[in-house]
């Protein structure tokens, strides 16, 4: 099993990686979702980066879809 600090340096290595990944995205497909219980926002699909808030009217039509 691997210590404490390793894994800590794994995940920090993966963080920069999903970061540049996420900046090179051009976000070509985005969904309205729920990603804290009261906290909707657009997410890109294919990177899943937290782009912005939905508008008012546009939570109402997703909440009617």
């Amino acid at each position: 099993m691997q210590n404490i600090e390793s894994l800590n340096q794994k995940l920090k290595q993966l963080k920069i990686e999903i970061k540049a990944f996420q900046e090179s995205c051009n976000h070509p497909k985005q969904q309205i979702k729920t990603i804290k219980p009261n906290n909707t926002r657009w997410i890109c699909t294919k990177c899943e980066k937290t782009l912005s808030w939905p508008t008012d009217k546009e939570l109402q039509d997703w909440f009617g879809s």
